[in-house]
């Protein structure tokens, strides 16, 4: 996986960059939706998971997402 999206990420990168365009906000703005998204998934398993180590797992990584967003969002917003 990781070696895939690395390979993404080069070609999204390359083709920002013959737009003329920036890959730092864009790439910091696909990861903040991307987290938003794994954060409602995340959520809805703290809330009805049938497992509870599941569940705690999941509330971890709410909190944990939360903070890697609002970390993004400070580095998004000083560009």
């Amino acid at each position: 996986m990781k070696a895939a999206q690395s390979t993404e990420v080069a070609t999204l990168t390359q083709l920002l960059g013959q737009w003329g365009e920036s890959s730092a906000m864009h790439i910091h703005d696909a990861m903040i939706s991307h987290h938003r998204g794994a954060n409602a998934m995340a959520h809805d398993v703290a809330t009805s998971g049938v497992n509870r180590n599941v569940r705690q797992l999941a509330r971890d990584m709410v909190k944990a997402q939360r903070n890697e967003i609002a970390g993004l969002q400070r580095i998004a917003d000083a560009r």
